[in-house]
Formats: C-alpha cells, structure tokens, sequence
C-alpha cells in the first residue's frame, strides 16, 4: 500500500504528519509503520524525534481499540521503537524506554501485551556458563553405613521419608538427605543436580552468604550411588529405583521447611521475609542466563503431558486455566535455606527467553503466597456438604499477602537487575489482591475433564490408576469404561474452568509488567555501564 503525500512534502515527514494527526485508518497506519521500520533498516539518521512522537502517539491513541487486529498494529508499533532505541541509542530513541513503561503500567488489553512483549525482548548480554554435564553416568556402589557416615548421621539418628528422599540430622546439627531415583528416572537428573551444586559453590558470581547451598558427598568425584546392605529398619517405598541409585548430600537444617506450611517447631514463617529471599535468589541466577524451570509444577492441563506439544506446561502468556494450583503448591522448590531441587535448573542459550521463565519464576511466587493462608486450615477445601464451593477468603490477610508480593517483586528485580526496584514500579493494586483472594480463597473450579483421547492413550491398569488418584473409589473406578464417554473428576481447586481462560486475568497482566519491567531494568542497567554483564 502507498501512503498518500501532500504537494511539497517528502515521504518521510508526511508519514509521521498523518500519523500525528490520525488521518490514516487502520491498514494505511499498520502500513506507515512498517514504511517506517523498512526506512530505519535503509538509514537509521531518517529517523528524528518526530518519529518516536508518532509512534509514541500511535500506540496512546484510542483510536484503533475497537479494531481485532489491534494487537498486531500495537506490537508492529511497539517493536519499531525498540529497534530505533537500539540502532539510535543516542539519539532519538533515549526516550524510548521511559514512555513505553509509562504505557505499559498505565494500559490493559492489547496495548499492555505488545509493550510488554517488546520490552520484554530488548537484548541482554548474559556471559556463557558451562552448565554441569553428567555426560556418562559412572556409580559407585556403597553401602549405607558408609553413606550415613559420609553424611556425619549418628547410628541412632531418626530417619523420616520426605517423598523420595531419606532424611535424619547430622551430628553437626544440618541435615543428611539421601536423595532416590525413581523407577522411570534418568540417572543423569540426579547426577546433574550434584554439579549445580558443585557450580553455585564455586562461581564467582553468585557469592551469597545467605544462601546455604547443599554439599554433595563424593567418592573420589562420584556423585551417585547405588546403595547396598540397607538394613531392614529402613522400608524402602515402591516410588525409589530397584537399583537403589541415589546422591547424598547436606543440606541446612531447614532445607525442608517450606514458606507455606506451618512449622512444628520454633517461630512461625515469616512469608515476605522468605519469599523475598528466594525471589532474589531466582533474579540473580536468571541474570547470569540460568533459571529455575520448576519452582513449581505449573500446568494448564496435566492429564495432556503425552498429547499435547507443550506438554500440557503452563504458559502464562496465553492466560489460560491453571490446573490444580493449590496441589502444585504443595511442595514448592524453594525453603527457608534457599532454593532446593537443582536438577530443574537449566542455562538459557537465548536471553530472549528470560521473559518467560522470569514470569513462570514471579507466577510461582504469587501462588504460593497464596497457598500460605489456605494451609492454615487445609482441610477447607472443595466444595461443602452441600455441594457449594468452600469459601476460605476469611484465612487471607490482605495485609500479608500485599507485603508478600511486594517484597518478593521488588527483590526479584534487584536480584536480576543489580540494582534496587524505582519506588514507581507498580505494587500489586488493590483490585488484583481482591480478586486473588477471590478466586483463591473460594473453591469455584473444582470440574477437570478426562477426554475420550486421553483415555485412549492409556490401557486399562493406567486408566483405572488415574481415576483412583484423583479420588474415584475402586468399584466406581471398575464400572467406567474406557474411551466410552468424557469423565468429569473433581480434582480441583483451579484458577479457571476446564478449558477456559484463568479465573484472574489481572494477574497475567501484573506478571507481564514485571518480567518485562525486570528485562527493561537490565537492558539500562548494562547500557550504562557495558561491563557490567551478568
């Protein structure tokens, strides 16, 4: 399309003139913004300060809101200035950065999305790392007094399962954790998990004292173990390998105690403290390009894990319905020793991704600032006698929960981006906080539908299996047929009904303000001082 000109005007001025005075409809804006970027390429000296007016204007005005297809010509919009911020960073595009934060915490909609993906994609230099390779896997075989002995666990010492792992305080007055492979586990998981260990131990950039990272026991550099002559007092579960494969390391004596669940010993948790601490810690390892890829299980649908591309993993951008959020709660991988279950982390190759993985990291965070308060009393949950859904907004302090956000927003900025949040960045509203009490507090989405397809993709075993571990009893269990009809389960709570969108939208709104808002930071931060790299 051709953008019409004025008599005695050049092409160049005439766009941004149109622009400016809103002359143009959708298609011939769309089509002068693209005029635009396509000059840009040419020559980045045609662009001048009336360029980034329009522009700037283009995204502000109302004028296109009614339009279906406004996302794209915000995001077209949007991605133009920050190419101009990054071909002219002296020049016109200075002031790029401070009008599109301004929009993007002041807009909703479409507006709100492409500034927060192009901010969310300005390019950071993150200095490769050598992530820990187990490469072949070598075990050495030992038996468990020599694991018990390495770990420092007096003979009399009581042991406690927690979930795969066997547990029993050391002499010194940590913990010794002996760490299982499950039956279908690659060894390698557990494996790497020792060299992440060994590498946040060591690196130069990640010196925290408040950090109290586990120590793997080795023999002579072998981390894993397969652990013979166990003696019969110690029952092992069906969930650990036949093998018996495991690490062994230790751990702060607080390693499993977990910011949202009442403690049976000492002072109660201290949720901002905690999260916020963690939160730091998440920042400061997604600036050196290494994230935490399962702070929580985080899953729009996880009876699709097999079907699905994604795996049924939860990808916040697209607002859909979280699945059991309360369960994925349960045990999150982060205590008040600091970040636990090191397998899950992973280097980031392409800094553009951070965007993602910082909002999984800041969702996370949120959700189990909200499982705080319902696991205080944990038995309300579901629906009542009378098949209404439990209400449990009386559990959430507002207070609290407003402090929790806060601190642990404002941290994970300063970890990831070196430097203290601006007072401005945006607390959580008060409108969020209630509907997040709202629609956490109240048990509104229990329904989860087993589709024909799925059940299809199991036999018979794995289909009854299913139903019994989201609370079908055996008989009934029996009685449904496979791939017959869908099976409505109640397995919740979710945020969201099956196949719907999530239940509090302004919350994905807040979470792409933020991860964008932490990329934008360090995007300055590095620009004003190039050495300065993670």
């Amino acid at each position: 399309m051709t953008i019409p000109t004025r008599a005695g005007e050049n092409v160049p001025e005439s766009i941004e003139y149109r622009l400016l005075n809103q002359e143009l409809d959708f298609p011939a804006a769309y089509m002068a913004v693209k005029a635009i970027g396509e000059r840009l390429v040419r020559s980045a000296a045609s662009v001048t300060d009336k360029t980034v007016n329009a522009l700037i204007f283009l995204i502000q005005s109302k004028k296109f809101d009614t339009q279906k297809q406004a996302l794209f010509l915000f995001r077209e919009t949007a991605e133009t200035l920050i190419t101009i911020l990054v071909t002219t960073p002296k020049g016109p595009g200075e002031r790029i950065i401070p009008e599109l934060q301004q929009i993007l915490v002041s807009s909703t909609g479409h507006r709100h999305r492409a500034v927060g993906e192009a901010l969310g994609n300005l390019p950071l230099a993150v200095k490769p790392v050598t992530p820990p390779d187990p490469g072949k896997t070598v075990v050495s075989s030992r038996s468990f007094e020599w694991i018990t002995n390495a770990l420092g666990i007096a003979g009399q010492a009581p042991f406690t399962w927690r979930g795969r792992s066997l547990t029993a305080p050391t002499q010194t007055g940590r913990i010794g954790v002996i760490k299982f492979l499950t039956p279908l586990e690659d060894p390698r998981n557990l494996a790497v998990e020792t060299g992440w260990m060994d590498f946040f131990k060591i690196h130069e950039h990640f010196d925290f004292a408040d950090f109290d990272i586990p120590r793997p026991i080795k023999d002579k550099e072998v981390c894993l173990f397969r652990i013979i002559e166990i003696p019969n007092t110690v029952v092992i579960p069906d969930k650990v390998h036949p093998e018996q494969l495991a690490i062994a390391f230790c751990a702060a004596s607080n390693y499993y105690d977990y910011p949202n669940e009442p403690l049976d010993h000492g002072a109660p948790i201290d949720l901002p403290r905690v999260l916020g601490h963690n939160a730091e810690l998440l920042g400061r390892t997604a600036a050196m390009g290494i994230v935490h890829t399962a702070v929580i299980p985080l899953f729009h649908n996880r009876v699709q894990q097999g079907r699905r591309e994604d795996g049924g993993v939860y990808q916040w951008e697209r607002s859909g319905r979280l699945d059991r959020w309360l369960e994925s709660c349960r045990h999150p991988n982060f205590a008040v020793s600091g970040l636990r279950d090191f397998e899950h982390f992973a280097f980031v190759q392409n800094p553009r991704h951070l965007h993602h993985h910082i909002g999984s990291h800041l969702l996370s965070l949120i959700l189990v600032a909200g499982s705080f308060f319902r696991n205080s009393l944990p038995a309300k949950r579901g629906n009542d006698a009378l098949g209404n859904p439990v209400d449990a907004r009386e559990l959430f302090d507002l207070a609290m929960f407003n402090q929790a956000i806060t601190c642990a927003m404002n941290r994970y900025y300063s970890g990831f981006t070196g430097v203290d949040a601006p007072p401005d960045l945006p607390p959580p509203s008060k409108d969020l906080l209630n509907s997040l009490i709202d629609e956490m507090g109240v048990d509104n989405h229990m329904e989860e539908i087993l589709r024909i397809e799925d059940q299809d993709r199991m036999d018979n075993d794995a289909f009854i299996s299913f139903l019994m571990d989201r609370g079908m009893a055996l008989d009934k269990a029996n009685l449904q047929e496979r791939g017959k009809a869908n099976i409505s389960l109640s397995t919740g709570p979710h945020l969201g009904g099956f196949n719907q969108g999530i239940s509090v939208p302004r919350l994905i709104d807040y979470i792409f303000s933020w991860a964008s808002l932490c990329i934008c930071g360090k995007f300055l931060e590095q620009k004003s001082s190039p050495l300065k790299q993670s």
